[in-house]
């Protein structure tokens, strides 16, 4: 599993899966296949998001359903 994900499902999830309710913000920077990277900021529907994140993107934190699509750095506060 990349580091990248590994550091976002500690930081993200409770030991029993759930996300961890103080999040108020999501930041995700997006590889796109042409290369141009693409910053998403969510403020509402935190925990969706980052269910979303969590089971979309593999170990490796590409996109399952386009592996050329692939989160290279996240924020969340």
């Amino acid at each position: 599993m990349l580091d990248l994900r590994k550091r976002f499902l500690e930081e993200a999830f409770a030991p029993n899966g759930t996300p961890v309710r103080n999040i108020d913000v999501v930041v995700t920077a997006v590889r796109l296949p042409n290369g141009a990277i693409e910053t998403i900021t969510n403020y509402q529907g935190v925990e969706t998001k980052l269910k979303y994140l969590r089971d979309a993107y593999d170990d490796m934190f590409c996109l399952k359903a386009n592996p050329d699509v692939e989160i290279v750095g996240y924020m969340i506060y």
